[in-house]
Protein backbone atom coordinates (compact mmCIF):
# COMPACT_ATOMS: atom_id res chain seq x y z
CA UNK A 1 0.00 0.00 0.00
CA UNK A 2 2.74 2.56 0.61
CA UNK A 3 4.45 1.42 -2.72
CA UNK A 4 1.28 2.25 -4.41
CA UNK A 5 1.15 5.78 -2.33
CA UNK A 6 4.51 6.56 -3.43
CA UNK A 7 3.57 5.98 -7.05
CA UNK A 8 0.03 7.94 -6.92
CA UNK A 9 2.42 11.22 -5.28
CA UNK A 10 4.87 10.88 -7.90
CA UNK A 11 2.23 10.95 -10.55
CA UNK A 12 0.54 13.89 -8.80
CA UNK A 13 3.54 15.53 -8.62
CA UNK A 14 4.73 15.21 -12.38
CA UNK A 15 1.10 16.53 -13.71
CA UNK A 16 1.52 19.60 -11.90
CA UNK A 17 3.73 20.74 -14.60
CA UNK A 18 1.42 20.03 -17.68
CA UNK A 19 0.71 22.38 -19.92
CA UNK A 20 -2.60 23.88 -18.21
CA UNK A 21 -1.28 23.32 -14.82
CA UNK A 22 1.99 24.84 -15.50
CA UNK A 23 2.93 28.01 -13.90
CA UNK A 24 5.99 30.20 -13.88
CA UNK A 25 7.14 33.04 -11.69
CA UNK A 26 9.55 36.18 -12.69
CA UNK A 27 11.48 38.07 -10.21
CA UNK A 28 11.71 41.64 -11.60
CA UNK A 29 13.73 42.56 -8.59
CA UNK A 30 16.29 41.08 -6.79
CA UNK A 31 15.71 43.27 -3.81
CA UNK A 32 12.32 44.57 -1.78
CA UNK A 33 11.29 47.01 0.91
CA UNK A 34 10.12 44.92 3.40
CA UNK A 35 12.98 42.69 5.05
CA UNK A 36 11.46 39.85 5.78
CA UNK A 37 13.14 36.91 7.68
CA UNK A 38 14.01 34.07 6.25
CA UNK A 39 13.20 35.29 2.58
CA UNK A 40 13.44 32.55 0.41
CA UNK A 41 15.14 34.81 -2.54
CA UNK A 42 17.22 36.16 0.28
CA UNK A 43 15.80 39.76 -0.57
CA UNK A 44 17.15 41.48 2.88
CA UNK A 45 20.61 40.93 1.58
CA UNK A 46 20.01 41.25 -1.81
CA UNK A 47 21.81 43.91 -3.85
CA UNK A 48 19.61 45.90 -5.92
CA UNK A 49 18.68 44.56 -9.08
CA UNK A 50 16.55 44.62 -12.11
CA UNK A 51 15.21 42.75 -14.75
CA UNK A 52 16.12 44.27 -17.88
CA UNK A 53 12.72 44.70 -19.79
CA UNK A 54 14.06 44.21 -23.57
CA UNK A 55 15.50 41.12 -21.81
CA UNK A 56 12.54 39.75 -20.33
CA UNK A 57 10.46 40.47 -23.56
CA UNK A 58 12.60 37.83 -25.53
CA UNK A 59 12.89 34.99 -22.60
CA UNK A 60 9.05 35.24 -22.25
CA UNK A 61 8.63 34.56 -25.96
CA UNK A 62 10.77 31.73 -25.90
CA UNK A 63 8.45 30.32 -23.68
CA UNK A 64 5.09 31.88 -25.46
CA UNK A 65 6.09 29.86 -28.45
CA UNK A 66 6.75 26.59 -26.67
CA UNK A 67 3.50 26.63 -24.78
CA UNK A 68 1.54 27.82 -27.87
CA UNK A 69 0.92 31.37 -26.27
CA UNK A 70 -1.20 29.72 -23.18
CA UNK A 71 -0.43 28.20 -19.61
CA UNK A 72 -1.90 28.47 -16.23
CA UNK A 73 -0.94 30.96 -14.64
CA UNK A 74 2.31 34.03 -14.42
CA UNK A 75 3.49 35.59 -11.55
CA UNK A 76 4.92 38.61 -12.15
CA UNK A 77 7.30 38.99 -8.40
CA UNK A 78 10.29 40.00 -6.40
CA UNK A 79 11.97 41.13 -4.64
CA UNK A 80 9.24 43.71 -4.72
CA UNK A 81 7.85 44.52 -8.19
CA UNK A 82 6.33 47.52 -7.71
CA UNK A 83 9.92 48.75 -7.22
CA UNK A 84 10.56 48.37 -10.84
CA UNK A 85 10.25 51.56 -12.89
CA UNK A 86 9.31 49.69 -16.10
CA UNK A 87 6.45 47.63 -14.33
CA UNK A 88 3.97 48.40 -16.76
CA UNK A 89 5.59 47.24 -19.57
CA UNK A 90 6.43 43.90 -18.11
CA UNK A 91 2.67 43.78 -17.37
CA UNK A 92 1.62 44.68 -21.10
CA UNK A 93 4.28 42.08 -22.44
CA UNK A 94 3.22 39.22 -20.34
CA UNK A 95 -0.33 39.72 -21.61
CA UNK A 96 0.66 40.61 -25.38
CA UNK A 97 2.50 36.76 -25.60
CA UNK A 98 0.10 34.96 -23.78
CA UNK A 99 -3.18 36.28 -24.76
CA UNK A 100 -5.47 34.08 -23.92
CA UNK A 101 -7.51 35.26 -20.99
CA UNK A 102 -7.38 31.41 -20.05
CA UNK A 103 -3.91 32.27 -18.85
CA UNK A 104 -3.86 34.03 -15.27
CA UNK A 105 -1.34 36.87 -15.02
CA UNK A 106 -0.62 38.05 -11.66
CA UNK A 107 0.49 40.56 -10.24
CA UNK A 108 2.32 40.11 -6.81
CA UNK A 109 3.19 41.97 -4.21
CA UNK A 110 3.69 43.42 -0.28
CA UNK A 111 1.25 46.97 -1.54
CA UNK A 112 3.59 49.02 0.37
CA UNK A 113 4.13 51.40 -2.60
CA UNK A 114 -0.11 50.54 -4.17
CA UNK A 115 -1.14 54.37 -2.96
CA UNK A 116 1.62 56.20 -5.01
CA UNK A 117 1.20 54.12 -8.04
CA UNK A 118 -0.01 55.83 -11.30
CA UNK A 119 -3.19 56.23 -12.92
CA UNK A 120 -1.28 54.33 -15.77
CA UNK A 121 -0.17 51.89 -13.60
CA UNK A 122 -3.96 50.81 -12.12
CA UNK A 123 -5.27 51.52 -15.85
CA UNK A 124 -2.70 48.68 -17.04
CA UNK A 125 -4.26 46.39 -14.89
CA UNK A 126 -7.81 47.05 -15.48
CA UNK A 127 -7.26 47.06 -19.64
CA UNK A 128 -4.60 43.88 -19.56
CA UNK A 129 -6.85 41.53 -17.19
CA UNK A 130 -3.86 41.15 -14.46
CA UNK A 131 -4.95 39.92 -10.96
CA UNK A 132 -3.78 41.88 -8.34
CA UNK A 133 -1.99 40.02 -5.10
CA UNK A 134 -1.19 41.25 -2.05
CA UNK A 135 0.59 39.44 0.37
CA UNK A 136 -0.59 40.93 4.05
CA UNK A 137 2.08 41.90 6.37
CA UNK A 138 1.58 42.26 10.47
CA UNK A 139 2.90 45.60 9.66
CA UNK A 140 1.44 49.50 9.89
CA UNK A 141 0.05 49.33 6.46
CA UNK A 142 -3.86 50.43 5.42
CA UNK A 143 -5.35 48.13 3.60
CA UNK A 144 -8.48 49.16 3.30
CA UNK A 145 -7.40 52.21 1.92
CA UNK A 146 -5.94 50.03 -0.67
CA UNK A 147 -9.11 48.28 -1.40
CA UNK A 148 -10.87 51.70 -1.95
CA UNK A 149 -7.90 52.74 -3.90
CA UNK A 150 -8.29 49.46 -6.29
CA UNK A 151 -12.06 50.04 -5.74
CA UNK A 152 -11.49 53.38 -8.08
CA UNK A 153 -10.88 51.66 -10.87
CA UNK A 154 -12.87 49.05 -10.81
CA UNK A 155 -10.44 46.28 -9.47
CA UNK A 156 -10.23 43.78 -6.93
CA UNK A 157 -7.81 42.84 -4.71
CA UNK A 158 -6.90 39.46 -3.35
CA UNK A 159 -4.64 38.31 -0.70
CA UNK A 160 -2.50 35.46 -0.76
CA UNK A 161 -2.67 32.37 1.13
CA UNK A 162 0.57 30.84 2.67
CA UNK A 163 1.52 27.44 2.97
CA UNK A 164 -0.51 27.13 6.05
CA UNK A 165 -3.83 28.85 4.35
CA UNK A 166 -2.95 32.23 6.92
CA UNK A 167 -3.84 35.29 5.36
CA UNK A 168 -1.63 37.02 7.57
CA UNK A 169 1.92 36.48 6.35
CA UNK A 170 3.90 34.03 8.41
CA UNK A 171 7.50 32.97 8.57
CA UNK A 172 8.69 29.68 6.30
CA UNK A 173 12.48 28.41 7.23
CA UNK A 174 14.16 27.01 4.70
CA UNK A 175 16.86 25.17 6.59
CA UNK A 176 20.05 24.90 3.83
CA UNK A 177 22.73 22.25 4.27
CA UNK A 178 26.27 24.37 3.37
CA UNK A 179 28.03 20.66 3.03
CA UNK A 180 25.22 19.57 0.34
CA UNK A 181 24.99 16.12 1.58
CA UNK A 182 21.13 15.15 1.33
CA UNK A 183 19.51 13.03 -0.72
CA UNK A 184 18.07 15.15 -3.58
CA UNK A 185 15.16 12.54 -3.80
CA UNK A 186 14.24 14.23 -0.98
CA UNK A 187 13.17 17.06 -3.53
CA UNK A 188 10.06 15.37 -4.50
CA UNK A 189 8.54 16.44 -1.08
CA UNK A 190 9.33 19.67 -1.47
CA UNK A 191 7.29 22.73 -1.30
CA UNK A 192 9.11 24.96 -3.18
CA UNK A 193 10.08 22.66 -6.11
CA UNK A 194 6.89 23.09 -7.93
CA UNK A 195 7.40 27.09 -7.83
CA UNK A 196 9.45 27.35 -11.57
CA UNK A 197 11.18 30.23 -11.90
CA UNK A 198 12.01 32.72 -14.72
CA UNK A 199 15.13 34.53 -14.48
CA UNK A 200 17.52 36.09 -16.97
CA UNK A 201 17.05 34.02 -19.88
CA UNK A 202 17.30 30.71 -17.68
CA UNK A 203 14.04 28.77 -16.04
CA UNK A 204 15.14 26.86 -12.53
CA UNK A 205 12.63 24.79 -10.40
CA UNK A 206 12.70 27.04 -7.45
CA UNK A 207 13.08 30.51 -5.38
CA UNK A 208 15.89 29.09 -3.71
CA UNK A 209 18.04 28.00 -6.48
CA UNK A 210 17.31 31.08 -8.39
CA UNK A 211 18.41 33.34 -5.98
CA UNK A 212 21.25 31.51 -4.37
CA UNK A 213 23.78 33.54 -5.42
CA UNK A 214 22.24 36.77 -3.22
CA UNK A 215 23.12 34.15 -0.37
CA UNK A 216 26.95 33.28 -1.27
CA UNK A 217 27.95 37.05 -2.16
CA UNK A 218 26.66 37.99 1.29
CA UNK A 219 27.34 35.58 3.31
CA UNK A 220 30.66 34.51 1.16
CA UNK A 221 29.85 30.96 0.70
CA UNK A 222 30.03 28.56 -2.30
CA UNK A 223 26.87 26.78 -2.62
CA UNK A 224 27.38 25.64 -6.29
CA UNK A 225 24.76 26.22 -8.58
CA UNK A 226 25.76 24.23 -12.04
CA UNK A 227 24.26 24.05 -15.78
CA UNK A 228 22.17 21.04 -14.65
CA UNK A 229 20.33 23.41 -11.90
CA UNK A 230 18.44 25.13 -14.93
CA UNK A 231 16.89 25.33 -18.37
CA UNK A 232 19.08 27.66 -20.60
CA UNK A 233 16.34 29.10 -22.56
CA UNK A 234 18.94 29.87 -25.42
CA UNK A 235 18.53 26.55 -26.18
CA UNK A 236 16.26 24.42 -28.30
CA UNK A 237 13.83 22.39 -25.97
CA UNK A 238 10.56 20.31 -26.33
CA UNK A 239 8.08 21.57 -23.92
CA UNK A 240 7.88 18.19 -21.81
CA UNK A 241 12.09 18.03 -21.77
CA UNK A 242 11.48 21.08 -19.40
CA UNK A 243 8.23 19.82 -18.15
CA UNK A 244 10.42 16.52 -17.05
CA UNK A 245 13.49 18.86 -15.87
CA UNK A 246 11.14 20.69 -13.07
CA UNK A 247 9.42 17.39 -11.83
CA UNK A 248 13.10 15.86 -10.77
CA UNK A 249 15.40 16.74 -8.64
CA UNK A 250 18.19 18.29 -9.62
CA UNK A 251 21.83 18.71 -8.28
CA UNK A 252 21.56 21.61 -6.28
CA UNK A 253 18.74 19.79 -4.42
CA UNK A 254 21.87 18.45 -2.20
CA UNK A 255 21.77 21.46 -0.77
CA UNK A 256 18.37 21.31 1.09
CA UNK A 257 17.07 19.53 4.22
CA UNK A 258 13.46 18.65 3.08
CA UNK A 259 11.63 16.31 5.27
CA UNK A 260 9.57 13.21 3.50
CA UNK A 261 6.34 14.32 4.73
CA UNK A 262 6.61 17.74 3.64
CA UNK A 263 6.55 19.37 6.77
CA UNK A 264 7.61 22.83 6.61
CA UNK A 265 8.80 25.38 10.00
CA UNK A 266 6.75 27.56 10.35
CA UNK A 267 7.46 30.69 12.80
CA UNK A 268 5.62 34.33 13.22
CA UNK A 269 6.67 36.52 11.14
CA UNK A 270 9.52 39.12 11.57
CA UNK A 271 11.89 41.90 10.30
CA UNK A 272 15.02 39.95 9.11
CA UNK A 273 18.48 40.55 11.52
CA UNK A 274 20.45 39.05 7.98
CA UNK A 275 22.11 36.35 10.11
CA UNK A 276 23.03 33.24 8.54
CA UNK A 277 20.74 31.18 10.71
CA UNK A 278 17.67 32.27 9.37
CA UNK A 279 18.64 30.37 6.51
CA UNK A 280 20.80 27.35 7.55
Amino acid sequence: MNFLKTIRFHIKKYFIFKKFKFHFCVYLTEHCNLNCQMCNTFSPIAEPAYYNVEHYEIDCEKLSKLLKKRTHKIILMGGEPLLHPELVKFMKITRKLFPSYTTKIELLTNGILLLSMSDEFWQTIKKYNIELTLTKYPIDLDYKKIEQKACTYNIDISYHKGFIGEIERKSYKYNLDETGSQDIKNAYYCKSGSVSVLKYGKLYKCPICASINNFNQYFNKNLERVDADYIDLANKHKINDIFMFLYKPSPFCRYCIVKKNGETIVTDWDFSKKDIKEWT
